[in-house]
């Protein structure tokens, strides 16, 4: 029988020698803090960090900046990742959670992107949909600009129409029946959706990142208490990834694996909410 061995030859994962200088830079500052219990938590963040630098460097390596699988596989994609991991993006598997709502983006008329980082979603949309309306918002100026060069190396720069905040009053103007509105706003989504009119709000389909924050704790409940009379509601929690999907990490081992499709979120839960009233 022949077996191909090379698929299981494992490559050295590289990083370049500023980055090992800045990682060591920040363990030995942290270890010179005495002996505070919370000191190896801080370097096991750090470490962590390093090998997921490591990896992505590895995909980078191996895939290039194209999208190699979901929705948006064959988008062409940038460096860098505005607060989320760039080898997920990558690899085609980030927020797969998500890939059934962002798959019927043709059926609206206008997405609305609330936080939305370098551009994943807003400019996927709009490779998805040549009719789709996009609007994309980040209070983040980098991000903006990241935003922005991904429209533009994917040709839809002039589609994509960019914002600084969305505030109730700017996403109130934006509603009407067939918009979709994905919003991950680091804990700002109850705040946000407080401030949009009932009768506005009632006609957005909304796909919501819920968070853990000092004032309302995860905004999961107050959201579904808030959504719920006006909007059918589903819970979407993470699940697991099969990294036999991506060929590019069969050479790595099991952590690594792990790493190359790890997206460092939390415990919390997506809410995905369709408007009762003039469904899409």
């Amino acid at each position: 029988m022949a077996i191909d061995l090379d698929v299981y030859r494992r490559p050295p994962l590289a990083v370049a020698t500023n980055q090992m200088r800045t990682y060591a830079k920040k363990v030995h500052k942290r270890v010179g803090t005495g002996d505070d219990p919370r000191v190896m938590q801080d370097i096991s963040a750090i470490a962590n960090h390093f090998r997921c630098t490591a990896v992505n460097n590895y995909i980078y390596d191996c895939c290039g900046l194209e999208v190699q699988s979901g929705p948006f596989r064959g988008m062409k994609y940038i460096r860098e990742a505005s607060g989320s991991l760039f080898g997920p993006k990558i690899l085609g598997c980030y927020e797969a959670e998500l890939h059934p709502v962002i798959e019927t983006i043709n059926r609206y008329a206008r997405f609305v992107n609330v936080g939305c980082a370098e551009g994943y979603y807003a400019v996927g949309a709009r490779l998805l949909s040549e009719t789709v309306e996009i609007h994309a918002f980040d209070t983040d100026p980098l991000a903006l600009e990241n935003c922005r060069m991904l429209a533009d190396l994917n040709g839809v720069a002039d589609s994509v129409r960019l914002g600084g905040e969305c505030t109730g009053e700017t996403l109130s103007d934006l509603a009407r029946p067939g918009t979709l509105a994905l919003i991950d706003i680091e804990g700002a989504e109850i705040d946000l959706l407080n401030a949009v009119p009932i009768d506005k709000r009632a006609i957005l389909d909304l796909v919501i990142e819920t968070h853990t924050v000092q004032v309302h704790g995860l905004t999961l409940g107050p959201l579904v208490d808030l959504l719920s009379p006006t909007h059918d509601i589903a819970v979407v929690d993470q699940k697991a990834r099969d990294w036999n999907q991506f060929p590019a990490l069969r050479p790595l081992g099991q952590f690594d694996r792990f790493i190359a499709t790890w997206e460092g979120r939390g415990s919390e839960p997506w809410l995905i909410a369709k408007a009762k009233t003039r469904p899409v």
